[in-house]
């Protein structure tokens, strides 16, 4: 797929048509790390967040992360923001048993249906890269912070050496998808084929840093497997 052809109906149509197998194909592309780097991010906010009356999950798919932050801590309100109707009730129905209040909001990170200062900790979990405009996202993530908010993003990174983006790269457009075609014998389209545009687009980590701390106090930047997954928090500075 070209990279000028990457729209928000592309993407929802591959999230879509992955949810039967959304989180085993997930964990199949991750190598099996996804659940591990998922409590590593949760355990980091934990540490450095106070009271967290209302999280906002961007992007929150079919409610992993989320969950994973359950474990940790309840926070009294849970918005789960995403593009995906259908993913939104797979959310709903994952997450209604954890004695939590789940609102799901249908819209997308540029614009999103929010009203200002109201969140306490926004998290990004491998869906920031899905951004059309990263810059955007996260000028919009902190108007909806509260002061001294919290944000929390993990994803999959873009090393500095352009040796290892290519070998990362090539992993994304044929490896990854292959075997969890393989794994889970999927017929016909695989929507794992479409992470490898959204890792086309995204900045290299030293650029994303950057990115990040021009809305924000960065807490915490790590980068895990010679670049290629990041973990960051950071805080919105008192106004």
């Amino acid at each position: 797929m070209r990279r000028e052809s990457f729209s928000w109906r592309v993407l929802i149509e591959a999230l879509e048509e992955s949810i039967p197998v959304y989180e085993e194909g997930s964990s199949v592309a991750s190598l099996g790390t996804l659940r591990k780097f998922r409590e590593k991010a949760a355990s980091l906010m934990v540490e450095k967040a106070g009271e967290v009356k209302v999280l906002l999950d961007e992007g929150v798919g079919p409610g992993g992360m989320a969950e994973a932050i359950l474990t940790k801590f309840k926070p009294k309100i849970v918005l789960g923001l995403d593009c995906s109707v259908k993913m939104l009730k797979q959310a709903c129905q994952r997450l209604e048993d954890l004695g939590v209040k789940f609102y799901p909001v249908r819209g997308v990170f540029e614009y999103p249906p929010l009203r200002p200062q109201t969140i306490d900790l926004a998290v990004f979990s491998f869906s920031l890269r899905d951004a059309l405009n990263i810059k955007q996202t996260l000028s919009e993530a902190n108007n909806t912070l509260k002061s001294n908010g919290l944000i929390l993003i993990l994803d999959i990174g873009k090393p500095k050496s352009r040796l290892l983006r290519a070998l990362y790269g090539f992993y994304w457009l044929a490896v990854a998808p292959l075997i969890v075609k393989l794994k889970l014998r999927i017929k016909g389209r695989n929507p794992w084929k479409r992470i490898y545009s959204t890792y086309q687009r995204l900045p290299v980590n030293s650029q994303l840093k950057q990115i990040v701390s021009e809305n924000f106090k960065i807490l915490t930047f790590k980068e895990y497997y010679l670049g290629c997954v990041v973990i960051a928090l950071a805080s919105k500075s008192a106004s």
